[in-house]
């Protein structure tokens, strides 16, 4: 599993500032409270 937490930032800019933490084995990607995407096995859903 990658650990840049930066990774995404590209990716999700239009949500603005995005956290990614790690949640259910995987990891969870947040845009404030809302979570907005979700990578597990280097899969991203």
């Amino acid at each position: 599993m990658a650990s840049d937490p930066h990774r995404f930032d590209d990716l999700f800019q239009p949500f603005g500032y995005i956290a990614v933490k790690r949640l259910f084995g995987g990891e969870g990607i947040f845009a404030g409270p809302l979570m907005i995407g979700l990578v597990m096995r280097e899969q991203l859903y």
